[in-house]
């Protein structure tokens, strides 16, 4: 008898509940009157959106799925897809409004996560201020000749200046290569950028610098992005960002580096298998790589009078990344005059010359 009695009274509570947290949320409907939660937001209609207390914890940790370890060694491009190139945010109703939040550096100096939801008007209105004053975990200022500005490494911002205007945050710099800046991070930037400004959208945004152990220098950066209004069918990516640098190693504990002896000296920066881009005749492998000479074309630096003749190439290579890229590729924009050269060939003669395709725009 005590066992029934006390079955029926358990259930009886269990219905009592369930109908309490019915009547609170049906579809993601408010119900009229009650107080929303610290991590609730409630839309004129009624609506139930997160709030930005409960995006904090998104900021710390992209993913448990994601392990530094899963990532394949770099093998000439600059990024690479992660997750089927989705955003590890799940399918979350975000109320638009532009904010930005920060990981505290840890015990080593080092920054964490960098989270926000940004729009047109979180793009700055101002040029960007100096930033050398800050020094991240792992600075050690190197230079080697065939980088462009030769310094190995740069003041990377994790959220770009171009889309919130934080410039000499030190929770929102690392230390980058050049490589890293340049050809990893600022396509996707660019691309982010584009899509603010020709929609008027809102985007979900987190970079997180990862590290291994404890060293002072990250491995890389994985890069999220996802549309707001358009729940990702606007723009969405999910990329991981080596911070290396070709023919250079580095010792990420420390920030000390050093030539590895794959990159030639300075003077051939410029050639394609030893073989000038303007003139093969006086190198001793210009019978073998005569084609490469004449496949490879200087180009004017690119602006917008020159976008009708860029666009003219099949391909745009990078001679210093050894990359090529689609003519509408963000980061041809980016691309210094002294490395680009248009191509008129296939996509499979340009991977014979030893170029990889972009991991952006994909080729």
């Amino acid at each position: 008898m005590k066992r029934t009695i006390h079955t029926s009274l358990c259930m009886l509570l269990a219905m009592i509940l369930l109908m309490a947290c019915t009547g609170c949320v049906l579809n993601g409907v408010h119900e009229a009157g009650r107080t929303p939660s610290e991590n609730e937001v409630v839309t004129d209609d009624g609506e139930v959106v997160l709030s930005v207390a409960s995006l904090k914890a998104l900021r710390t940790n992209p993913s448990e799925s994601f392990n530094l370890t899963d990532v394949p060694a770099y093998s000439g491009s600059a990024s690479i897809e992660v997750n089927d190139d989705q955003a590890y945010f799940g399918k979350l109703d975000v109320k638009p409004g532009s904010y930005e939040e920060f990981a505290e550096l840890d015990s080593l100096g080092r920054c964490g996560s960098v989270f926000a939801l940004i729009g047109p008007e979180s793009m700055p209105t101002i040029q960007r201020g100096a930033i050398g004053d800050v020094r991240p975990s792992g600075w050690k200022i190197s230079k080697y000749d065939w980088i462009e500005g030769k310094y190995l490494f740069n003041r990377c911002h994790l959220i770009a200046y171009q889309l919130t205007g934080q410039n000499a945050n030190p929770l929102n710099l690392i230390t980058g290569t050049r490589y890293l800046n340049v050809e990893g991070m600022e396509p996707l930037e660019d691309c982010v950028a584009y899509y603010l400004r020709r929609t008027g959208n809102h985007v979900l945004y987190r970079v997180t610098p990862v590290f291994s152990g404890k060293d002072l220098v990250a491995r890389g950066v994985l890069m999220e992005a996802r549309s707001v209004e358009e729940d990702g069918e606007g723009l969405e990516f999910c990329r991981w960002c080596y911070n290396v640098q070709p023919g250079v190693e580095i010792d990420y504990a420390t920030g000390e580096s050093r030539a590895d002896g794959t990159v030639e000296a300075p003077e051939s920066v410029g050639d394609v298998h030893g073989v000038d881009a303007n003139d093969a005749s006086g190198n001793a492998n210009a019978g073998q790589d005569a084609d490469a000479s004449e496949a490879v074309e200087v180009i004017k630096p690119y602006s917008a009078e020159d976008a009708s003749e860029t666009n003219e190439y099949a391909y745009i290579l990078n001679i210093n990344s050894r990359l090529f890229h689609k003519p509408d590729c963000p980061a041809v924009e980016k691309m210094s005059s002294k490395n680009k050269r248009g191509f008129n060939r296939s996509r499979e003669e340009a991977i014979a010359l030893e170029f990889e395709p972009c991991g952006y725009c994909k080729p």
